[in-house]
């Protein structure tokens, strides 16, 4: 019993303290609690992998798309612009882009922050915002409605996630 008469819980000694397995995902810091960027960066990757294997495997098992295993697969654009699969193709890049891509990008501005020229550090995050606002438009117009505007996007993604590896990488 502590000293203002309120009872205290022990652990008897063969109690192990239990530990969450999203323990990893949470930081608790002055009373506020974050989210892991390694976690969200994770769960958003194996999440958007997925998404796309099981995409792959329901297409080519209901013959929505051409599917040759030992030559060629269908592109990732013939699947995601299927019925259904562009909706939740949209929700989770929206996802990715806004809660792992942009938090990324902002995350390697400040750690970038003194080290390169200011420029160089907004010129990069010039090309980060770029390839987040790419990224989900390629869903939204779909190879076969938008076919140049699809294309435009998609090559814009591409080039900017290019440049902005490059220039990280410097």
């Amino acid at each position: 019993m502590a000293p203002n008469g309120t009872l205290l819980y022990v652990p008897s000694v063969g109690h192990k303290k239990y530990r969450s397995c999203f323990h990893s995902f949470f930081a608790a810091k002055d009373g506020v609690i974050s989210l892991s960027l390694k976690g969200l960066t994770i769960v958003g990757s194996v999440t958007i992998t997925l998404a796309l294997i099981i995409f792959l495997i329901i297409a080519c098992k209901n013959g929505d798309v051409e599917c040759d295993w030992r030559y060629n697969s269908p592109m990732v654009s013939d699947v995601i612009c299927l019925p259904f699969f562009d909706r939740i193709w949209c929700i989770l890049t929206t996802y990715f882009a806004l809660a792992v891509m942009q938090v990324n990008i902002r995350a390697n501005y400040a750690r970038l922050h003194g080290i390169c020229s200011a420029k160089h550090n907004d010129i990069q995050l010039w090309w980060g915002v770029t390839l987040c606002i790419a990224f989900p438009l390629i869903g939204y117009f779909d190879e076969h409605n938008y076919r140049y505007l699809h294309n435009g996007i998609a090559g814009i993604f591409f080039l900017s996630t290019v440049v902005y590896a490059k220039m990280l990488s410097n």
